[in-house]
Order: structure tokens, then sequence, then C-alpha cells
């Protein structure tokens, strides 16, 4: 759903399935059925002292409509180029500004306020909530 994060992770192994650290940052390539959507730099995660472990938060904005997407992980280690491939739908429904994550109350003469703090950063106003 729009509003929602899809978390990317990319842990890098050898043909041997041990993990090797890329040369560089691996890339995320990002494709609905047609179109490359975006490309991202992975960071490294420190969790567990896991080696070669890259990961980041895909915040699912206007860019996603509902429907099927491909990541294709590209990187290389040595000389070798290397890639795999992933995938992840989106549903309909959500809000591109994202979920609601604080909330403040105000009562006033004239009318109620609430602002709520989306995750992506944006502040919305609604007047008189009703429950």
């Amino acid at each position: 759903m729009l509003g929602e994060v899809v978390p990317i992770r990319a842990w890098i192994r050898t043909d041997a399935q041990l993990p090797i650290d890329p040369d560089a940052a691996p890339r995320a390539l990002i494709y609905s059925a047609t179109t490359r959507v975006a490309t991202e730099k992975i960071p490294a995660i420190d969790q567990n002292d896991q080696t070669a472990l890259f990961g980041l938060q895909l915040c699912l904005d206007t860019k996603f409509s509902p429907g099927r997407y491909s990541v294709i992980y590209q990187f290389q280690i040595g000389s070798t180029n290397r890639a795999y491939r992933d995938s992840f739908d989106v549903v309909a429904g959500g809000d591109a500004a994202g979920r609601g994550n604080s909330l403040f109350y105000f009562q006033g003469s004239q009318r109620d306020v609430i602002l709520m703090r989306t995750d992506q950063g944006a502040v919305r106003r609604m007047f008189n909530p009703r429950l």
C-alpha cells in the first residue's frame, strides 16, 4: 500500500554461500512490468556483526502503483559483476504521505483540530474528529 515501507535486503555471498563484502555498496534497480521505477544504493547493516549484509527501507510513494515489482540487486566482487533478483507486490490503498505515527489534539472554541505527523515527515490537519 502507498505510505508503507518495503525492506530491501541483500546478503552478498560467494558461490560456496560464504558471506563476502562486495567492492562497493550494491545497487537495487526496481522495475514495474516494463519500466525502471527507482535505483537505490543499499547501505551496510551492522546487524549482529553480520558480514556482507545490506539493507534499506524503501518508501512506497506515488511512483508505485498497485502491481508486482522486480528488484535486481547488482554488485561487484573483484572483476566479476553479479546480480540476483527478488520481487514484491504493492496492493491498492494507503496514502503516499505515509502512515500516521503521532497525533496531537487541540480543542478550540470554533472547532477541534488533530495534527497528524506521518512517517514520511508530512503534517496533516484534520478538523472536528468524531469517534
